[in-house]
C-alpha cells in the first residue's frame, strides 16, 4: 500500500497523515506496486520496436517519393 511520507528536520522520513492524492512531498510504494506501474522491456522487444519504427520511416519515404513522381507526371500533362 502506498504511503505519504514527510521528511523531518533531521532528514528522517516519517509517515504523514495525508491521503495519497493530497500528499505534498513523497510517496512510498511497495515492490509489487512499483513493478505493476513500470514497463520492463527486454532487448529483443526494444530492437523489434526500433526496426518497426525505422521500417515505418522507410515505407513513408518510399510512398512520398511515389506520390511526388505521380505529381510531377500529372503536372507535365
Amino acid at each position: 500500500m502506498a504511503l505519504c511520507v514527510e521528511q523531518g528536520e533531521q532528514g528522517y522520513l516519517y509517515i504523514s497523515g495525508s491521503a495519497i492524492n493530497e500528499c505534498s512531498s513523497l510517496v512510498v510504494l511497495t515492490v509489487d506496486e512499483y513493478k505493476a506501474n513500470t514497463v520492463q522491456l527486454n532487448p529483443s522487444e526494444i530492437s523489434s520496436l526500433f526496426f518497426f519504427a525505422f521500417g515505418l520511416v522507410l515505407v513513408s519515404y518510399k510512398i512520398s517519393w511515389v506520390v511526388g513522381v505521380m505529381k510531377n507526371l500529372i503536372g507535365k500533362i
